[in-house]
């Protein structure tokens, strides 16, 4: 993911992966939150070294479908079963990828109460230009022809479900060498988007928590860690919806 210059300068030297001169895809970023994690924990370098090497490696061979599903789960810190409940075309006739007032950067998913959405309370989640633009290209170029209406269909023509996107993250797990869960990805979220300035009221909204006590902890990750330049993770997370779409 983002190449942060910053980080990168205090970090231990370790073997350059071919792409990393390249601009990072979207996808590493998470892998970059995650390494940050793991620093701010002290393991050795070693360890670290280890992490590169299974990792970067991978994330240029990831599947389009599991790619996508990554950085939708990193962009919009939806969970498991809301992204299995997405629909080109929900039951009231209207798709969950809103792109209405794509050309003035707004671009919504919508969680609904009958898709997934914890506590049946649906809700509209912000998610960047480009990430909708990947969504409507697997829309049209990958996604299976199916007469079922979620968008992410798999490889037998059915939709995914949780245990599906669970199996998604043991592959993961088992081609990167450490653990890999799909909610640890919307904690990625969370702190990003404090850090890219979200209040208290549009992160709870977004994640659909029913109050605003568990987002005291991505206050504090945000404060704390040096999550690189703000530029590189725009192409991600939005950007704080107040400045955006005042």
């Amino acid at each position: 993911m983002a190449a942060m210059r910053r980080v990168a300068r205090s970090r231990p030297t370790v073997v350059a992966h071919p792409a990393a001169a390249r601009r990072q895809p979207p996808i590493r970023a998470a892998y970059e939150h995650f390494r940050l994690e793991r620093q701010g924990a002290l393991v050795s370098r070693k360890t670290l070294e280890y992490y590169d090497g299974m990792v970067l490696p991978f994330l240029a061979y990831l599947d389009t479908t599991e790619d996508l599903i990554v950085r939708l789960l990193v962009g919009s810190g939806i969970r498991r079963a809301e992204v299995c409940g997405l629909a080109v075309n929900a039951p009231d006739g209207l798709p969950d990828l809103m792109v209405d007032s794509m050309q003035r950067g707004r671009v919504e998913l919508r969680v609904r109460w009958d898709g997934g959405a914890k506590g049946r309370e649906s809700r509209r989640v912000p998610i960047t230009p480009k990430l909708a633009a990947a969504l409507k290209r697997y829309e049209a170029r990958h996604r299976p022809d199916t007469t079922y209406p979620n968008l992410f269909i798999n490889e037998h023509s059915r939709p995914y479900e949780v245990g599906g996107i669970d199996s998604m993250m043991d592959r993961l797990q088992v081609r990167v060498g450490f653990r890999v869960h799909a909610h640890a990805f919307r904690h990625a979220f969370a702190t990003v988007a404090t850090k890219l300035g979200w209040n208290f009221e549009h992160l709870r909204s977004a994640m659909g928590h029913a109050d605003y006590s568990i987002l005291q902890r991505y206050v504090r990750l945000a404060t704390e860690r040096d999550l690189g330049p703000r530029k590189d993770w725009l192409e991600l997370i939005a950007a704080n919806p107040v400045m955006e779409w005042a």
